[in-house]
């Protein structure tokens, strides 16, 4: 799944990269020590090897003036529950699901105008829904997922404001609970990777960064549920497609 996720990373990137004019300062002498510098050691030393790929291929890396900036975010996505709703509708639902879910999450932002790299881990909090006498029959949903983005370019190219656009892939999974009383927790997984663009807005004051992102995301994945049981009923799918919204703040390092 990783190698499958990073080589469509690197190819659109690499597709992004190849529409426009880069600066070369990409060496074979230079990459490692310039992408590790700001990603070994949290959450983006991964897809550093997935960078350093697509530098040698594109001839291109971040100065060494380039900005870490680190903070936390929160959001709202768009959600479909209408699949799930017909079908508690059928016992006389009681609690529907709601049409976006919120979720929290720890940003990871490389800034070296006019091009920034980012990432996004977020949790997915919980919602839920119910049907039957006493609410007998109950969902929950809740989930995590994952924005990657390694090169977005700055329309503006401001000290104060910035005005980003670039590819993105979200990937994560949302984890379903069924609870009845005659069968009990029956367990279910939707794991999903959405590609698409992100275009943000930055506001940088001194060492603070105050941002909001806005995310298309278009889910390529098999959008069934995954049974943790070949016994358990099949449930209708859902695929992640459509907008979220982000709102971030961080504190900047060099």
């Amino acid at each position: 799944m990783k190698n499958i996720f990073s080589l469509c990373l690197i190819c659109i990137t690499a597709n992004s990269l190849s529409a426009g004019p880069f600066h070369p300062r990409c060496t074979k002498e230079n990459v490692h020590s310039r992408t590790s510098h700001f990603y070994q050691g949290h959450l983006m030393n991964y897809y550093s090897g997935a960078f350093k790929e697509l530098c040698a291929m594109k001839s291109y890396s971040y100065s060494d003036d380039a900005v870490s900036t680190r903070g936390l975010s929160f959001g709202y996505s768009a959600f479909n529950p209408a699949p799930l709703n017909n079908y508690l509708a059928q016992f006389g639902q009681k609690e529907i699901l709601r049409n976006y879910y919120k979720m929290i999450g720890y940003e990871d932002l490389v800034v070296d105008d006019p091009l920034t790299a980012a990432v996004s881990v977020n949790y997915i909090f919980p919602q839920y829904g119910s049907a039957g006498t006493n609410d007998s029959l109950r969902f929950k949903i809740h989930g995590w997922q994952m924005m990657t983005s390694i090169i977005g370019f700055d329309l503006l190219g401001t000290e104060y404001v910035d005005l980003i656009i670039g590819p993105q892939i979200t990937w994560g999974s949302y984890h379903l609970i069924k609870n009845t009383p005659s069968t009990g927790k029956e367990k279910y997984k939707e794991p999903f990777v959405a590609p698409g663009l992100r275009l943000e807005l930055r506001f940088n004051l001194g060492s603070i960064s105050i941002g909001g992102r806005a995310v298309y995301a278009y889910d390529v994945t098999d959008p069934k549920w995954k049974r943790r049981s070949p016994n358990l009923e099949i449930l209708p799918g859902y695929l992640n497609r459509g907008l979220y919204y982000q709102a971030y703040v961080g504190i900047s390092f060099n």
